[in-house]
């Protein structure tokens, strides 16, 4: 196993752990939730941007520039908060929106104005309804992303491990869906498997957010700060908290 294989067998696993947190805990790990979904949406938005156009751009090159772009404005949304809940929320809406225009071979809107314009209404609607909403959207948006990313990790596994004769495909769904070329997909049955799993995984990702023992996180009311107790017969009681 030379060093290449090593660095994916590794990007593979971190693909695993960091999605099944996303996916089963996203909201009750708010921030971090935030700031894995803002990274993963400008890097996947980014990458095929500037790796189409820019013929004469190595692909390596075009992948590292996104995901420097993606941890500056994952950072910047740790920061300003609102801004993550936005791209998280615009995230799913702009996925949603690919599976739409995916329905049809070729795409449901075979003009390209039309297609970016309807693709920037389900983001941009979807990223409002987060800030608006919050938490059920951010639930969806993180159990959805989490699944993807999970999947991913468990599909880079079956294509190292089958030695490069299996799977390796199923990241590629969300490229080919963002250009409206999934029939172009070079896929075989385990792709199609992982797709199908990834619609199952995100409905319970959600479930379990939804309905599992973090039900009643909410994420305002734990910040950090100093807790101010006092004791009395009755034990300790919380008076106050410094933020």
């Amino acid at each position: 196993m030379d060093n290449t294989e090593i660095g994916s067998l590794v990007a593979a696993s971190l693909c695993i752990l960091f999605g099944l947190l996303l996916c089963f805990a996203g909201y009750f790990l708010f921030r971090i939730a935030i700031f894995l979904t803002t990274f993963l949406a400008v890097a996947s938005l980014l990458y095929p941007a500037i790796v189409e156009p820019v013929t004469d751009l190595e692909p390596w090159l075009a992948g590292l520039i996104a995901i420097l772009a993606g941890l500056v404005i994952a950072l910047l949304a740790l920061c300003i908060w609102p801004i993550g809940v936005f791209l998280t929320g615009a995230w799913a809406g702009f996925l949603i929106g690919c599976v739409i225009m995916s329905t049809v071979n070729g795409g449901l809107i075979r003009v390209d104005w039309g297609a970016y314009l309807f693709l920037s209404l389900m983001a941009l609607l979807c990223g409002i309804l987060a800030v608006i909403l919050q938490r059920p959207v951010v639930i969806l948006a993180t159990a959805i992303s989490g699944a993807y990313l999970f999947l991913a990790g468990i599909d880079g596994f079956v294509y190292l491990l089958a030695d490069h004769k299996g799977g390796g495909s199923f990241w590629l769904i969300v490229p080919f869906l963002m250009q409206g070329k999934l029939d172009q997909l070079d896929a075989d049955w385990i792709t199609w498997l992982f797709c199908a799993l990834w619609v199952v995984f995100s409905i319970a990702g959600a479930i379990v957010q939804f309905a599992g023992p973090g039900r009643h996180y909410n994420h305002h009311h734990h910040h950090r700060g100093v807790v101010l107790v006092i004791q009395n017969d009755r034990g300790y009681e919380k008076i106050d908290t410094l933020a």
